[in-house]
């Protein structure tokens, strides 16, 4: 737990614990894999394999996130980073079996190193770094020092394209492909021995204890004695040709010295060659300078009588300006006039406008007052009906009191006699109502007169405002009508003055547009005169040079030549060199084989010898055979039974050769599971290491496949170089073309500095005509537009000249940096000439290793073809054995058998046991020459798996 809170504190994890967003993390977020998939996904956005599982429950999980986290820092190494990592990738089995050991913490800080990389190397490493810088300063300085080591160390990461000069990038490719191949040895020394290991054990499982052996037929030696006169024969002529080809080599070797000769003397011959080419190009180039000057006199005065009529046109442009800017004053002053009439237009439409809502206003206000008068019309009916009533009214009650004043009057008359006291009160009462009804008739009369005449003085009264406010609005809409068609008018004018506007302002364009193409009509002339001038200067360089060059070019084809004679019996040399060790090598395979053939005519007359043994016991067997059938004769009742015996016998002479030929077989079974048992112990050892040698595997294959495209890119700059040398003579060509040039722009610089000089003066001028003309466009507002364009013509016409004084400057500039290229160009050149010499050591030494690369996947090719045929008969080999253990058992058992009816019939034992004495020798003989072609056949498989996997390295 200690060691655990120790790694906690170490500045990797300090560091990844800022992804953590504030949160503490345990060693348990470390070795799940869950959270440094996402740290991984915070610094390259673009995963290659997903499916991270979230929820860890067992080691198969664990393991395939472990997986995934280590094939994405893989992809970004090489994808994104154009790296390859050359340091071992983290066993993250053990991580994930044994999660807190010390091992295990080793390669948990291995991994976040390769983290550190990529988020230091990424497009945000800008954001990690401050993240870095916040936190403590020693923390910081044990980060910077880890930095170092991911993106400096070659030990640690190498890049796919060479950053660094050819020669210490292969250096460190050697070193790394030497490493390689000693880890490759001891891997397969490690498989080797797990392979026996594994056949053993597969063997003890099946219960198989020896492998079956047959003995050649006569065909197959046969075979051997066709193929042993036909490697003599080889041999024979193998060596002629090797004979052939020294001698041709010596002779090549004096041609090469013989040319070696000739070349250091034309090389001298060069060298003066060069010097008198120098001093003529010297003579020749003061020659050129003469006569430039005399035609840069002629061509100074037609410029200066160029000049002058420039300048007449340049006072006629003046005059024009002058007229331009006259015809600009009129202009601002009739667009001030056509302003100000739009502004009173403007006033007068707004009236207009207000006007118009006025009527609409005292519209409304008319149709109001209608309706209000009709609503009165219907109170003055309501109210004369109401007063026809109250008066029908009121002559039904006078006729009620007429009526009632009869029947009191006939009430007095018949009640005469009762007093006076009821009749007065009556009459009273009555004539009370009546008066009370007369003032009521009266008041309703008086109100119905008043409602008559205000409702008549009022409706007078409105009809006459409302006549008065009808004839006061037409006089407004006649006016407003009498104003809109003077302002249309005004309108009318100010289109008509605006169309003459702009026809003038189009003919002033095309003024100027003449104008513009009359000034690049003369520069025109000017640039073909320009042209003119260079081409008689180009041909009278051509005319000198034509001379000269004509000798440098002839000494300069004879120099390729000899060039090309010494490369190619250069070439001749290195290929028959290359096809003498060829030769040699065969020679050496020839001589193995020539041994070996001996030791097999040797083996040949020994098999031959025992032959002829074995034929003689055959010879006595046969007389046996004879006494034996007139013993059957003689005994008919073991006629069936003898004829049995024979079987028998004879089937037991086979299986006792085979029986001999198992024991051999189990001998040299026992010593390779001796072998096996001691590779056993290794085995275990190495079964936690095959899983990083099968990634180390993938990593070295895809090395190899860079190696050869470095190769091929080696290749190409081969080629590339060839063509600089190419380019190089041509542009010793051109620098003394150049230098001539240089010699006259100088001359032509100092004369277009005195034109410049001119030039500058008016230009003075033009630009004071130009400010005072920026003074006047300063009061146009519309107009300026059109104006503008003037103004952006006369701002060409400076640009041009400021680009004449540009191209001046440029010229000089250009002096200066072509006697710089010069100098960086033979400077380079010399670079060139030693990085070419490194090349072609390179190049051959890279031959000579892909025609020995070619060589061992031809042979390895061979060799895969023929373990294919032993891998076939082995396993025909292994069913026969099988079958013959079987046949073995049953045959010792008939053995028994046999020998207890021999001694029933009587068959002399001691000629029987002679006979098995001689063919016991043969079979011992017979089972050592299979153990002799068992060791072969063990060794030539041997070579096989060794080419094989040499051949898988380089693949």
């Amino acid at each position: 737990m200690a060691s655990c809170a120790s790694f906690m504190e170490s500045p990797l994890v300090l560091w990844v614990e800022t992804f953590a967003n504030g949160r503490s993390i345990e060693f348990q977020d470390l070795h799940d894999g869950i959270f440094l998939n996402k740290v991984l996904q915070q610094i390259d956005s673009r995963p290659v394999y997903g499916n991270v599982n979230d929820t860890v429950e067992d080691m198969n999980s664990r393991l395939q996130n472990w997986d995934i986290l280590i094939r994405n820092i893989k992809s970004f190494y090489v994808d994104v980073l154009q790296q390859i990592l050359i340091v071992k990738l983290p066993n993250f089995q053990q991580i994930c079996k044994e999660p807190e050991k010390e091992a295990s913490f080793s390669e948990i800080k291995k991994v976040l190193l390769l983290i550190l990389g990529c988020a230091i190397q990424c497009d945000m490493k800008e954001n990690f770094i401050d993240t870095i810088k916040s936190l403590d300063v020693h923390v910081q300085h044990e980060i910077v020092e880890l930095i170092k080591e991911v993106t400096d160390d070659t030990e640690f990461i190498m890049h796919i394209e060479p950053t660094e000069q050819l020669e210490t990038y292969t250096e460190k490719m050697f070193n790394h492909v030497t490493r390689l191949l000693k880890e490759r040895d001891d891997y397969f020394e490690i498989l080797t021995e797990l392979a026996q290991e594994r056949d053993f054990y597969q063997a003890q499982i099946r219960g198989n204890t020896a492998l079956p052996l047959t003995t050649p037929t006569s065909p197959e030696k046969h075979h051997m004695v066709v193929e042993l006169a036909d490697c003599k024969a080889k041999i024979r002529k193998l060596r002629q040709e090797l004979e052939d080809k020294q001698e041709l080599i010596s002779d090549l070797q004096v041609d090469q010295d013989d040319n070696k000769g000739i070349v250091s003397k034309l090389k001298n011959e060069n060298a003066t060659l060069i010097q008198d080419a120098r001093a003529a190009r010297l003579l020749r180039d003061e020659l050129d300078i003469l006569r430039e000057k005399v035609a840069q006199s002629n061509a100074y005065q037609t410029e200066l009588t160029k000049c002058k009529e420039k300048l007449n046109e340049l006072e006629f442009y003046k005059s024009r300006v002058n007229e331009l800017r006259e015809d600009n004053a009129i202009l601002t002053e009739t667009k001030n006039i056509l302003e100000e009439q739009l502004s009173t237009s403007h006033k007068r439409v707004e009236t207009v406008i207000e006007l118009e809502n006025e009527l609409m206003r005292y519209r409304q206000q008319v149709e109001e007052m209608t309706l209000e008068r009709d609503a009165d019309r219907e109170k003055i009916r309501i109210l004369t009906e109401d007063n026809a009533q109250l008066q029908f009214e009121k002559k039904s009650n006078m006729n009620e009191s007429t009526n009632l004043e009869h029947e009191l009057e006939s009430a007095r008359l018949k009640i005469s006699g009762i007093g006076g006291t009821l009749s007065d009160q009556m009459a009273e009462t009555t004539n009370a109502k009546v008066l009370r009804l007369d003032l009521e008739n009266q008041r309703l009369k008086k109100k119905i007169e008043e409602l008559r005449d205000s409702s008549l003085i009022e409706n007078t009264s409105l009809n006459l405002e409302l006549e008065k406010e009808n004839q006061r609005l037409a006089k407004k809409i006649e006016k407003l009508q009498g104003s809109s068609n003077d302002s249309s008018q005004q309108c009318i004018d100010l289109e008509q003055n605006l169309h003459i506007a702009t026809r003038e302002r189009d003919n002033l364009a095309q003024t100027l547009e003449t104008l513009k193409d009359n000034y690049e009509r003369q520069v025109r002339e000017l640039e073909a005169e320009n042209d003119n001038l260079q081409q008689t200067v180009h041909v009278i360089r051509q005319r000198n040079e034509q001379t000269n060059d004509t000798r440098l070019k002839e000494l300069e084809k004879e120099n390729k030549q000899l060039h090309e004679t010494v490369t190619a019996k250069n070439q001749v040399t290195s290929k028959l060199e290359h096809e003498n060790r060829q030769i040699q090598k065969s020679f050496s395979k020839l001589k193995l084989n020539s041994d070996h053939i001996n030791e097999l005519e040797t083996e040949n007359s020994q098999f031959e010898k025992e032959n002829s043994e074995l034929r003689k016991n055959i010879a006595t067997l046969q007389l046996i055979c004879d006494k034996s059938e007139v013993l059957e004769q003689e005994n008919s009742d073991l006629e069936v039974e003898n004829r049995k015996l024979q079987k028998s016998v004879q089937t037991l002479k086979s299986a006792l050769q085979k029986k001999e030929s198992l024991e051999q077989e189990n001998i040299n079974l026992t010593v390779e599971n001796k072998k096996l048992e001691r590779s056993l112990h290794s085995m275990k050892s190495a079964s936690s290491r095959i899983a990083e040698l099968e990634s180390e595997k993938d990593s070295q294959n895809r090395e190899i496949q860079q190696l050869r495209k470095s190769l091929e890119n080696q290749r190409n700059q081969r080629t590339k170089q060839e063509q600089m040398e190419l380019d190089l003579l041509d542009l010793d060509n051109e620098n003394q073309r150049i230098q001539k040039s240089l010699e006259v722009t100088t001359k032509r610089l100092n004369q277009l500095e005195k034109d410049n000089t001119d030039l500058e003066v008016e230009n003075e001028k033009l630009q004071k005509a130009m400010e005072e003309m920026k003074m006047s466009s300063k009061r146009l507002h519309n107009v300026e537009k059109e104006s503008s364009e003037l103004e952006n013509e006369v701002s060409k016409l400076q640009t041009s000249k400021a680009v004449l004084e540009k191209e001046n400057k440029r010229l000089k500039q250009s002096v200066q940096l072509k006697d710089t290229t010069v100098d960086e160009l033979t400077t380079k050149c010399n670079i060139m000439e030693r990085e070419h010499r490194s090349v072609k050591r390179t190049l051959e030494t890279q031959k000579e290793t892909s025609s020995k690369l070619h060589e061992f996947e031809r042979e390895n090719r061979e060799i895969l073809q023929q373990s294919n045929i032993n891998k076939k008969t082995i396993a025909t080999l292994r069913e026969e054995l099988v079958n013959e253990k079987i046949k073995s058992q049953q045959l010792s058992n008939e053995l028994e058998k046999l020998n207890g009816e021999l001694e029933r019939v009587g068959i002399n034992k001691e000629k029987l046991v002679m006979a098995e004495h001689s063919q016991d020798e043969k079979i011992v003989w017979l089972g050592f020459v299979k153990g002799l072609e068992l060791n072969t056949a063990s060794f030539s498989c041997y070579s096989i798996v060794t080419t094989n996997e040499y051949q898988m390295d380089w693949n």
